[in-house]
C-alpha cells in the first residue's frame, strides 16, 4: 500500500536512531504515530500496523524501556477504540500525562542545588537533561555546561547543539578528558534508560564519570521518569565494530557496547517525577 510505504520509510529513521535517548526516541515515534493515525487508514489496519511498528521499535531499542511502557499501555487499551479519532485522542492524552515531567524534575533538582554561576558536566544525548537545563535557564540562572563527545556515535555533538539553541554555553570535551576536567565541575547531571534500587543503566562512560566525581566529592544527580524502573537490567548487546574502528584488521577483537550499569552508591540522588 503506497500510503503505508511512505510512512514506513519515515519510520525507518526512528528505528535506526542510535544517537538519541529513550524519551526522544519515543517522542519522535509519537509524532510519527499521530500523523499515521490521522492519515485516513481504516481502524483495524491502523491498529495492526501500529502494533507491528511498536514491536519493531521495542526489539531494536531493547534498553529503552519507556518505549516498551508505551507499547504495553497502547495494547492494553487498543481493543476499546471505536474509530481512528479515539486513537489520536488516546495519544494526546498520553503525552499530556507526561509532558510536565521535565519541569517537575527541574524543580526538584533546584531544591537540591543552587545553579547560579555553576559548571555542570553532562554526558551523551538525553532529551530529559536538555529539557531540564532549558527550564532552569528560563528561571534566569546563568551556568556553563561541559559536554562529553560520547563515543562511539558522538551523540554529545547533537546535545551540544540542542543546548546551544537554548542559549546555554557549552564546553565540549573528549570522553577521556573527564578526570582531568573534573576539578572544574560543580555537579554532574546524567539521564537513565533504566533504573532500580541497585543502579541505573545509561550510556557507556557514565560509570567512569561517576567514579571520577566520587573521587573529588562532586555531586552526581540522575534524572529520569518512573516509567524506566525495572526489576533487572537488559543485556548490553555488542554493537557494530566498524563504529569504533572502520576497516580494522579482523584479527583485532573490537568491543563496542552502548550501555552500562552504574551502582547507585556512586550517585548523590536519583530523581524521578514522584520525588522519590
Amino acid at each position: 500500500m503506497k500510503q503505508l510505504d511512505q510512512f514506513d520509510s519515515e519510520f525507518s529513521q526512528i528505528l535506526e536512531d542510535n544517537r538519541s535517548g529513550s524519551v526522544k526516541v519515543l517522542h519522535n515515534f509519537i509524532i510519527w504515530l499521530k500523523r499515521l493515525a490521522e492519515s485516513g487508514l481504516g481502524l483495524e489496519l491502523l491498529i495492526e500496523h501500529i502494533g507491528e511498528k511498536l514491536k519493531q521499535v521495542c526489539e531494536t531499542h531493547q534498553n529503552l524501556v519507556v518505549v516498551d511502557s508505551f507499547r504495553e499501555a497502547f495494547l492494553l487499551d487498543s481493543h476499546q477504540f471505536l474509530n481512528t479519532k479515539e486513537i489520536v485522542e488516546w495519544i494526546v492524552n498520553y503525552e499530556q500525562i507526561w509532558e510536565n515531567t521535565n519541569k517537575v524534575l527541574a524543580s526538584l533538582l533546584m531544591g537540591e542545588e543552587e545553579f547560579g554561576g555553576k559548571t555542570i558536566l553532562v554526558h551523551s544525548n538525553s532529551h530529559t537533561i536538555v529539557e531540564v537545563l532549558k527550564y532552569i535557564k528560563q528561571q534566569r540562572y546563568s551556568f556553563d555546561v561541559i559536554q562529553t563527545e560520547s563515543r562511539p556515535m558522538f551523540e554529545g555533538r547533537q546535545q551540544s547543539l540542542d543546548l546551544l539553541e537554548h542559549g546555554i554555553a557549552v564546553i565540549f570535551i573528549t570522553d577521556s578528558s573527564v578526570a582531568k576536567i573534573m576539578p572544574d565541575v560543580d555537579m554532574i547531571l546524567l539521564g537513565a534508560d533504566q533504573f532500580n534500587q541497585q543502579g541505573f543503566l545509561n550510556k557507556i562512560g557514565s560509570y567512569t564519570i561517576a567514579l571520577a566525581a566520587k573521587q573529588l566529592s562532586k555531586p552526581v544527580y540522575v534524572l529520569t521518569d518512573s516509567r524506566k524502573e525495572v526489576e533487572s537490567f537488559s543485556e548490553s548487546n555488542q554493537q557494530p565494530r566498524q563504529e569504533v574502528w572502520p576497516d580494522s584488521p579482523d584479527e583485532i577483537n573490537i568491543v563496542n557496547h552502548y550501555f552500562e550499569v552504574v551502582p547507585l552508591s556512586l550517585v548523590t540522588r536519583l530523581i524521578t517525577e514522584t520525588g522519590e
